[in-house]
């Protein structure tokens, strides 16, 4: 239990280094995505970076149906408040980032905002940003 709550951890940690994670498998997976669209094949969900993608959704549905889950009971048992707290903020934030994306914003606008505040990020951290 203890290696699957680690493989996905990336919603209890900083929101810096959460947002950072969470733009690497975005990008991971619309790469997938890509892929099977080029070979003619039914593309995955989550992974079509043209249609019906919703990334603050999609993290929000992470943190409901695998990280709290398997998380919580774990973070409890060991004591570790700050990860529980982590995560509480960090879905909270991604609560907000859905309420702007559905009112305000098209996935070809969320998505490169998301990837320009992660690349500052990275800057101040002195790390390359992520290809696009």
């Amino acid at each position: 239990m203890i290696l699957k709550v680690a493989d996905v951890s990336h919603p209890s940690k900083t929101l810096n280094s959460h947002l950072i994670w969470s733009v690497m498998i975005t990008e991971e997976f619309f790469y997938q995505g890509d892929l099977e669209k080029a070979n003619n094949m039914a593309i995955s969900p989550l992974c079509d970076r043209v249609n019906n993608f919703d990334i603050p959704k999609s993290q929000k549905g992470f943190i409901d149906f695998v990280v709290s889950p398997t998380m919580k009971p774990v973070a409890e048992l060991l004591g570790l408040q700050v990860i529980l707290d982590n995560l509480k903020s960090n879905y909270r934030y991604w609560s907000e980032r859905h309420k702007e994306h559905t009112a305000k914003q098209s996935l070809e606008q969320s998505f490169p905002a998301l990837i320009e505040n992660v690349n500052k990020l990275k800057a101040e951290w002195g790390a390359p940003p992520p290809a696009t």
